[in-house]
């Protein structure tokens, strides 16, 4: 195979979605500028991006993601430095039944809103709602901000001074531990416990609990970002009239899990966790992340948005690499529980190429008894295990809603709103390009007070080809696939004639590990050749297991200057070919990346 590369800014590449930088306290405003109802002052909105990944996006401590807060501009870019936008923002929206006066009011709380911006959550829990000084004797601006892993030690949880000049004093501690005497971390969905008292987030005070073992930050990626946020303060839900069910109180918890290395840089992990903190009973919940996904320009006038199913892939996908699926996705496309967004094919094309693609996917959703009462989804005990008869695998409830929708059809009341999430429908294609939005709703679910209930999203991108859309569809299922690895699936083990199943999660090797799986995994990288080279720069490479294929090249202050998607690769020996003429003399390193393996090696242009 030979693949030749000589378009300046190439973009190509095979992503799943998190976050990118930028500091400041700011009012949040987008797309047109929201009115602001008049009411208690909002706590101070922090806006950042994140610094690991091949993704960049803006986030907030309020839930609204992929938003740069500025007017007319998108929020999350693909790949990194690159300044192409795929997505102008996002949220959870949240689904419920109230009974109020005697009749049961279907209502919905918006954690982003696609025409103006905003959302309706504010930093913090429900129970600290109006507190100058929080029951724990903390500061409620020094204690909800976004908590940044790279930013803590992961043995003591603490603050690294220097770290961030955002963050600020007293530095509170990591605000997830792994605290359960009873579950393992990253195995069968528990990811660790908040821990709200900010005195209790040290080892000393969490041990003296006895919770039969040592307790550690709860940290599962290169960076993980962590948010707290609730409905509780009604002062930015513009809708608002007392004694029609508003607040739920609910709390929010939110875990953004992304790498910087390996096929991992291209992965976003977004885990909700609910939790009614309200005395009210919530029914025929749902869960429903929100975007407003712009291919190339605000407004994403060339956009389309489909669920993901058989006939889609059959229409839309490369056959070869829809052949490379897992089972079960290959036999049923829907298990992949995915819808995705893209471009005209055949319009508007950007410089003559095909754009990329975006998928959005449930990992993890919620499992409800047969009384439709939400389960844990780390109780094992309540879900008799997670085999093949557990309510686990009966009762999950999926991808349940997939809707488009543009501001012509915008939901503008509480039951309309409701009625949208909670349809069942899997909307796809419909004939019509244009500034789509993208909806994925699970449930329904009864949510008794103190319960909660979780789910987790990825977001994927794929660019396999300039001329072929269906090499981008086909890479995207193919990245998708790889992302519920990731995350984790049902695995079993042997013993005394017994059957033990479990699912352990984010099995990711340690950067100092990547070069040795990759020798395990057989791949290969020679050295380029000419080298140096003056106009075209050849670089074979073998690998024993097929997979994803990419390449970047970095020059020597480590800035990516080419991002290269090499498409789905079979086993065998391969040549990538780079010749730029836009590509400046010096030094460069170049990472080829197959599947989860990635090799480095260098070249000189004269």
């Amino acid at each position: 195979m030979r693949i030749i590369f000589r378009l300046p800014r190439t973009q190509a590449g095979i992503v799943l979605a998190v976050l990118f930088i930028v500091s400041s306290f700011c009012t949040l405003h987008a797309r047109p500028v929201p009115h602001v109802r008049k009411g208690a002052s909002p706590q101070t909105l922090l806006r950042q991006t994140n610094t690991k990944s091949n993704v960049e996006f803006f986030y907030t401590n309020r839930g609204v993601l992929f938003n740069a807060g500025n007017g007319n501009s998108e929020g999350l870019f693909w790949p990194r430095g690159s300044g192409n936008s795929y997505i102008f923002g996002g949220g959870l929206w949240f689904a419920t039944k109230k009974e109020i006066a005697g009749k049961r009011q279907k209502l919905c709380d918006i954690g982003y809103n696609p025409n103006s911006g905003a959302g309706w959550y504010t930093e913090g829990e429900a129970s600290q709602v109006g507190l100058t000084i929080g029951t724990d004797g903390s500061n409620p601006a020094a204690k909800y901000i976004s908590y940044v892993s790279p930013r803590y030690d992961r043995v003591s949880g603490k603050f690294i001074p220097g770290s961030s000049n955002v963050v600020p004093a007293p530095f509170y501690s990591w605000p997830l531990w792994d605290t359960s005497s009873s579950k393992t971390f990253e195995h069968n969905y528990y990811f660790g416990d908040y821990i709200s008292d900010v005195s209790m987030r040290n080892v000393a005070s969490l041990q003296a609990q006895n919770i039969g073992k040592t307790p550690k930050p709860a940290m599962v990626s290169e960076e993980d970002i962590v948010n707290i946020y609730s409905d509780k303060d009604s002062t930015n839900n513009p809708e608002f009239v007392k004694g029609t069910g508003y607040p739920f109180g609910i709390d929010i918890q939110e875990a953004i899990y992304t790498w910087s290395y390996g096929q991992y840089r291209d992965m976003i992990f977004v885990r909700y966790k609910v939790k009614n903190s309200s005395t009210d009973t919530l029914l025929d919940c749902w869960m429903a992340p929100a975007f407003d996904a712009d291919l190339g320009t605000a407004g994403g006038s060339y956009d389309a948005n489909s669920y993901v199913n058989d006939s889609i892939v059959n229409l839309a996908s490369d056959p070869t690499m829809a052949s490379q699926l897992r089972e079960p996705y290959r036999s049923d496309p829907t298990k992949l529980n995915m819808g995705y967004q893209y471009r005209n094919p055949t319009k508007d094309l950007v410089n003559g190429h095909q754009y990329g693609m975006v998928g959005f996917s449930f990992l993890e959703s919620t499992v409800v008894n047969m009384q439709g009462n939400i389960i844990a989804n780390d109780d094992s005990e309540a879900m008799q295990g997670y085999g093949p008869n557990s309510l686990f695998q009966k009762k999950q409830e999926g991808l349940v809603t997939c809707k488009n929708w543009t501001i012509m059809n915008d939901p503008t009341t509480q039951a309309l709103r409701y009625d949208f999430i909670s349809s069942g429908d899997h909307d796809k294609f419909n004939g019509y390009y244009g500034d789509q939005r993208l909806m994925m709703a699970t449930g329904p679910f009864t949510l008794a007070p103190g319960k909660s209930a979780e789910a987790t999203i990825v977001i994927t991108f794929a660019q396999a080809s300039l001329t072929d859309p269906k090499k981008n569809f086909g890479a995207l299922l193919l990245l998708t696939d790889l992302a519920h690895q990731v995350f984790g699936e049902l695995d079993s083990t042997q013993s005394g004639g017994t059957t033990d199943y479990f699912v352990n999660h984010f099995q990711v090797p340690p950067p100092s590990s990547v070069k040795s799986v990759s020798a395990m995994s057989g791949l290969t990288i020679e050295q380029p050749y000419p080298n140096p080279f003056s106009t075209i720069c050849s670089i074979n490479y073998s690998n024993s297991i097929p997979g994803p294929a990419s390449a970047i090249v970095t020059d020597v202050l480590g800035r990516t200057v080419r991002s290269l998607s090499l498409g789905y690769v079979a086993a065998g020996e391969h040549q990538l070919s780079i010749g730029d003429k836009d590509l400046p003399a010096g030094a460069y390193s170049v990472t080829v990346t197959v599947g989860y393996d990635s090799q480095t090696t260098s070249m000189v242009r004269y």
